[in-house]
């Protein structure tokens, strides 16, 4: 968690904060800290989410390593000479990299974690 981002959607919903305004906070907390939230979503069918654990936030990174925009942060893969490769098989790094091109594997957190410690290589060591 220390170098981790916890993102929320607000609640900004004005009928929702109206609502609450009138609740006295002895009521608000009597039964727990969500236990608002679990009611509406009784109500509006969403008994699956009551209970359910917790889930991370997952980020498309196999879509955006290779959108045409990125397409110059490989370009330290295209150096044979390249620091990363005295760390990494270029041959084994380019058949992830093709098959993840060609959509039959995603490695994307694979290839994000690899194309940044590259960089970072590069900067440091290059």
């Amino acid at each position: 968690m220390l170098h981790g981002i916890e993102m929320r959607v607000p609640y900004i919903n004005k009928e929702l904060i109206d609502y609450l305004d009138r609740i006295q906070p002895s009521q608000l907390f009597s039964k727990g800290q969500k236990w608002i939230l679990k009611e509406i979503l009784k109500k509006y069918g969403g008994q699956k989410f009551i209970s359910r654990p917790k889930e991370g936030f997952g980020l498309p990174l196999g879509n955006w390593l290779f959108n045409r925009k990125a397409s110059h942060l490989w370009e330290i893969f295209e150096n044979k000479e390249s620091v990363i490769f005295k760390y990494l098989e270029k041959e084994k790094f380019q058949l992830v990299a093709d098959r993840h091109k060609r959509k039959s594997e995603d490695h994307g957190p694979l290839l994000w974690s690899i194309l940044v410690l590259g960089h970072w290589l590069e900067k440091n060591f290059g």
